[in-house]
C-alpha cells in the first residue's frame, strides 16, 4: 500500500476545518487498510501528496511489481515432492 506524506492538494474553496480533520484521520484510515490483510507492505511516498504515481512513479512502479509478483507466487502451483523408491 501506498501513502502521501505531504498534505492533500485541496481546492482553496475546502473548508480550513474539514480538511484538517481529513489529514488528522487519513493516516489511522491508511492503518486500518493495511490491517486487513497480514503481510501487506506500507510504503510511505515521501514528498508525496495523494497523487503519489505522478509524485513518485518509481515507486509506483515498484509496488505494482511487488502486488503482482506476490500474485503470481500465490497462483503458482506448488512443486509435488519427488518420491524416491528404494
Amino acid at each position: 500500500m501506498l501513502s502521501k506524506t505531504e498534505p492533500f492538494a485541496a481546492p482553496p474553496t475546502m473548508a480550513k476545518d474539514l480538511l484538517a480533520k481529513l489529514e488528522q484521520a487519513w493516516p489511522t484510515a491508511q492503518q486500518a487498510l493495511v490491517a486487513l490483510r497480514p503481510q501487506t507492505p506500507h510504503l510511505l511516498a515521501t514528498g508525496s501528496d495523494h497523487y503519489v504515481q505522478l509524485h513518485d512513479p518509481d515507486l509506483t512502479i515498484a509496488a505494482v511489481r511487488l502486488v503482482a509478483d506476490r500474485a503470481g507466487a500465490a497462483d503458482a502451483p506448488q512443486a509435488e515432492p519427488s518420491l524416491r523408491v528404494r
